[in-house]
């Protein structure tokens, strides 16, 4: 006969107070500064007329997180905004390469980029993590309305 196991206590995770330090501890400045300084430089490119896809994904990619953000009520005063700057960014990803912006679509994408500048500021690493894999979780789903309804117009 086999000696009883003893049946060990579960914790919930989340109560752990490690963890909960984790969830508080603000983005890496380093981490920061690097996705900064991608998106100063997309914004830039658009002024100068030399954006490329990869710019305007970076815009795309921080006005999603940016929502995702603001939905969690994280800043939202991103989100009346983010309609007219999303579109917009989305119309110059899908548009003719070098790309070019100027005027108030400009100031648009500037002043949303400086609102989720705050909200980065604001926000725990985790919360960061969290509205991130949101965001990719809102491309992949575009992107996938987008690959089905061209395969529907072709046949």
């Amino acid at each position: 006969m086999r000696k009883p196991i003893a049946i060990r206590r579960q914790h919930a995770i989340a109560a752990h107070p490690v963890f909960q330090a984790l969830n508080r501890e603000p983005a890496a400045p380093a981490e920061l500064a690097s996705i900064q300084a991608g998106e100063l430089l997309a914004l830039d490119d658009l002024a100068r007329g030399v954006a490329t896809e990869r710019a305007t994904q970076d815009l795309i990619d921080m006005l999603l997180t940016a929502g995702a953000l603001g939905r969690m009520g994280i800043g939202p005063e991103v989100l009346p905004l983010l309609g007219g700057a999303l579109g917009l960014a989305l119309r110059l990803h899908a548009g003719p390469k070098p790309a070019r912006l100027e005027g108030p679509g400009l100031a648009l994408l500037r002043q949303v980029r400086d609102l989720h500048d705050q909200q980065r500021r604001i926000a725990s690493r985790a919360e960061l993590v969290r509205a991130g894999l949101e965001a990719m979780g809102q491309l992949a789903a575009a992107t996938r309305r987008a690959a089905g309804s061209s395969t529907s117009t072709t046949r």
